[in-house]
């Protein structure tokens, strides 16, 4: 298992709407994002909110992740060597 955590990711509008075909739930404000791959579940990705809250927690088993969806969001944050990764597991 691989897992990664940013602290403190300040989604604004901007950023929401850019993430908005992969992400339409996630609303602007503070999170702490974790991701990476489970040899279980496969790619997951979680978004905590400033309470500690789980309001979005997507891995490939129960909800498709694909390696271009957590690509796209990694793209999107700013994290290109994880994101190029990602793309490099496209399904055929």
């Amino acid at each position: 298992m691989s897992r990664y955590q940013i602290s403190q990711i300040y989604i604004d509008d901007k950023l929401k709407s850019e993430l908005q075909g992969v992400l339409p739930e996630l609303e602007v404000g503070v999170y702490d994002f974790c991701y990476g791959y489970d040899h279980a579940v496969f790619y997951f990705y979680q978004f905590f909110d400033g309470n500690g809250e789980l309001p979005i927690d997507k891995d490939g088993l129960f909800n498709g992740v694909t390696g271009a969806e957590l690509g796209t969001i990694l793209k999107a944050l700013g994290l290109n060597k994880h994101s190029t990764l990602c793309f490099l597991d496209l399904e055929i």
